[in-house]
């Protein structure tokens, strides 16, 4: 089911299958900001990234000498999610650990993702529960895609140069390898600079980055509960990506364990971890 919340500046749609953002309009110019899942490019629209980010080492971890297989990004994404609360500018969504999860990610938990608009910002805001009675390994992350004019001109713009130049993926890992940024505070999206896969900035101290779309101001993320942030799109597709996180994938030298993994929060039994990131929509004016 599609769950619709609105005020005076805005329409959002979140659906009950991922807890995923479908739809975010602009009620004054019908403006729609979020990709709408072309099958034939990319069927996704903001997919929440739970219990891993990105992909772990041979698609596995070990936990108490056994192995456990854990797709890309996690299985949030592909769960149905329970409506927990919803009002005119808010909607909350429940998913809680089954039989089917605890095979393939042994511990019990709770996550809420919620949704909430003020004013011509979405807040979102993520709560992760250990009701087990073990330390807990998660790592958490967003994956919302923003429609282009056309995939050609578009630049991010962050709130401080940089420390470090984004790394890229090599066969779902991280690796090594680097992209040099031209300007030091922004990145220029044109047809090639995705072809090889997502850039990573990892521990870069930036909380904030806005989209330009042909020169105009698209929108604004704000994370500061998020180290890591990722940045991907289909080559010449029109959309972006820019996705805070709380983890990494794995790179070349993992030891497939979770408690090691770079990134990982860990949770005390029967306590809660709590993160948010902002989005600001602006109007075009032409």
């Amino acid at each position: 089911m599609i769950r619709k919340i609105e005020n005076a500046f805005l329409q959002a749609s979140v659906r009950d299958f991922g807890a995923e953002l479908q739809s975010v309009i602009n009620k004054k110019n019908h403006d729609e900001y979020i990709w709408q899942g072309q099958k034939s490019i990319w069927p996704r629209h903001s997919p929440i990234l739970f219990p891993i980010v990105g992909e772990l080492k041979n698609g596995f971890f070990w936990y108490e000498k056994q192995k456990y297989f854990l797709n890309r990004h996690g299985f949030a994404r592909d769960m149905r999610f329970e409506m927990v609360d919803f009002s005119a500018n808010k909607v909350i969504h429940q998913l809680m650990s089954t039989e089917k999860t605890r095979s393939i990610f042994p511990f019990d938990f709770e996550f809420f993702v919620g949704h909430t608009l003020h004013e011509k910002e979405l807040s979102i805001e993520f709560i992760v529960k250990n009701k087990g009675n073990k330390m807990m390994p998660f790592s958490l992350g967003a994956h919302p895609a923003f429609t282009l004019k056309a995939p050609l001109d578009a630049e991010i713009l962050f709130d401080k140069k940089p420390k470090n130049n984004p790394q890229i993926l090599k066969d779902g890992l991280v690796s090594a390898k680097s992209v040099p940024l031209v300007g030091g505070e922004s990145l220029s999206i044109d047809k090639s600079t995705f072809n090889q896969d997502a850039l990573l900035f990892i521990n870069t101290d930036i909380k904030e980055a806005i989209l330009f779309d042909h020169g105009q101001k698209r929108v604004k993320l704000s994370f500061r509960d998020m180290p890591f942030l990722g940045i991907w799109s289909k080559p010449k597709a029109p959309f972006v990506c820019i996705e805070p996180w709380q983890g990494i994938a794995d790179d070349v030298h993992s030891k497939n364990d979770l408690f090691d993994k770079k990134g990982i929060q860990i949770l005390a039994p029967k306590s809660e971890h709590f993160c948010t990131y902002k989005i600001t929509f602006y109007e075009a004016t032409i």
